[in-house]
């Protein structure tokens, strides 16, 4: 397993909860010459504020406020399990061609996901990590 994977995973979905957040289609955001970087100049044209050095902050607030919300809902990390045919059929081809991702190896990776998130075992994000993105009153 590739260590940093978690905080690889954690970054892309920040990073895509904030693109998304903006309302534009992905194929018409390309058009228009917007990357799938995050980018402000969209965001402080619009409300005339700078928001730099927030964008990635914004994707992890939405991201845990989506985990709260499913959490509310009863969402938790036996939800998070990839089908059990995942971990015993070989990968048919590709670079990864013959390998199987295997329980305990996704074991691994979730629990380095979570910790990179700044949620528990269970999937939860913990007290701090919800004080740190002003979402206590929820």
């Amino acid at each position: 397993a590739l260590k940093g994977k978690g905080k690889l995973v954690k970054s892309i979905q920040d990073t895509r909860a904030y693109i998304d957040s903006l309302g534009i289609c992905t194929v018409v955001r390309r058009a228009l010459g917007f990357s799938d970087k995050p980018d402000p100049t969209m965001l402080n044209l619009v409300t005339g504020l700078d928001f730099t050095d927030k964008l990635m902050e914004i994707g992890e607030r939405i991201y845990n406020l989506e985990r709260l919300i499913l959490a509310r809902e009863g969402i938790r990390r036996k939800d998070d399990m990839l089908p059990a045919r995942i971990s015993k059929e070989k990968i048919p081809e590709g670079p990864a061609k013959g390998h199987v991702l295997t329980k305990e190896m996704y074991e691994v990776e979730l629990n380095e996901y979570y910790e990179a998130r700044g949620w528990d075992r269970e999937g939860l994000p913990i007290p701090k990590k919800i004080e740190n993105l002003g979402l206590t009153n929820l």
